[in-house]
């Protein structure tokens, strides 16, 4: 009989979050983790709104910094500026928003072990085992939210693409910190086919580069560039970590394999223009923990199906139009940040984006509704929820 109702494997946002609303539920909960928490993590730390409002947990107390005010460049040419009077986007620490979530998971009643890197996983008739370095565990269902290398992944022969990302953690004074304060920055112009940040913390800066296309160009010396352009010397690198960015244009959506449902950026759920994984890892965490509690209250591992009914139409749907608009951006941005010099609507649709008060699939539907002066335009897709 398996020791667990469900084993997750991984504690980041996604991990965490399915852990715990498995927990909630009532029901036996083990959460695996390699590393020992509080862990630093490669990321800009940037929550987007949507993903901000999506989390019911209080974490405003971890709140580095608000956005209200986000700058976008290409180089030398004038800037395109989005100011609100509500935050666009809440700066964390990983580490510290990681760890919370971890902590709200362990309250609900979920096992943690950290420190044990899974080496193994077997699928059995009535459940799934799980080996470590350390011990061996076995769960009726199993969660993987190990990333984007996911060991789960690999030993069900899962192939992924991926882009890859250099971030680095800045001490800087009073005076450039206060240059960004409530404010984002993001260039272009700063290395083919991704971008480059400034991203504001309480008491340093998040800097950062990314591509996503396949090559990473020379990502350390595209970062120096830019931070030079900035005004922000390298020698104030206090750590400098590279990390991979999912690349998926719709095409992968292996999501379930018999007692294993796979989420976050194990489930290469990234938003392929922007980057931006925390969104996609919290809202797959919580739909993958309902549907396995759903799963385990009926004994039917068929209610799993429902997970991946809901990600496919809710998450990859958006992404593949995400992919689609970022193919033309990345293309060509000098092309594309003139026309939005010359449409400056365009970017309220991105506003809302970030907001959640839209979402992709329908913004293509609203800049040629906007273009030709309709009020209204029908036919468009409503949420499912599960």
């Amino acid at each position: 009989m398996p020791a667990y109702d469900a084993i997750v494997c991984g504690a980041g946002p996604a991990g965490s979050t399915a852990a715990r609303v498995l927990a909630s539920e009532g029901y036996k909960v083990l959460l695996v983790e390699k590393a020992v928490l509080p862990r630093y993590k490669a990321c800009g730390g940037g929550l987007t709104k949507k993903c901000y409002d999506l989390i019911d947990v209080d974490i405003s107390d971890i709140v580095e910094d608000r956005t209200y005010k986000m700058v976008f460049t290409n180089g030398f040419s004038e800037s395109i500026v989005l100011e609100s009077e509500d935050p666009w986007i809440y700066m964390v620490k990983r580490e510290l928003f990681d760890t919370r979530l971890v902590q709200e998971a362990q309250q609900a009643g979920v096992e943690l072990r950290q420190g044990e890197e899974v080496i193994d996983v077997a699928q059995q008739e009535n459940g799934v085992k799980v080996v470590t370095r350390n011990a061996a565990y076995i769960g009726k269902y199993l969660i993987a939210a190990d990333g984007v290398f996911s060991v789960v992944g690999k030993k069900l022969g899962l192939k992924k693409r991926y882009g890859i990302a250099l971030e680095a953690e800045v001490f800087v004074g009073d005076d450039v910190l206060n240059r960004y304060r409530g404010c984002v920055k993001v260039d272009f112009s700063a290395i083919r086919g991704g971008y480059a940040w400034v991203f504001p913390k309480s008491d340093s800066l998040s800097v950062g580069i990314g591509t996503f296309t396949a090559k990473g160009n020379n990502l350390r010396h595209s970062l120096h560039r830019f931070m030079e352009r900035e005004g922000i010397h390298p020698r104030a690198i206090a750590t400098l970590k590279g990390h991979p960015i999912a690349l998926n244009d719709g095409s992968f959506n292996t999501l379930l394999i018999g007692r294993i449902l796979l989420v976050g950026d194990a489930a290469m759920l990234t938003d392929p223009f922007t980057g931006e994984g925390i969104y996609y890892a919290i809202k797959s965490g919580i739909v993958a923990g309902r549907c396995v509690a759903q799963a385990l209250l009926h004994d039917n591992p068929e209610r799993l199906k429902r997970y991946v009914s809901y990600v496919k139409k809710e998450l990859i749907g958006d992404i593949r139009v995400a992919s689609f608009i970022a193919g033309i951006c990345y293309r060509d941005f000098d092309r594309v940040f003139s026309m939005l010099k010359r449409h400056p609507y365009i970017m309220d649709y991105f506003a809302d984006l970030v907001k959640g008060n839209d979402s992709y699939k329908h913004m293509p539907f609203r800049i040629v509704q906007r273009a030709i002066g309709l009020s209204k335009f029908k036919g468009l897709g409503r949420s499912s929820e599960i």
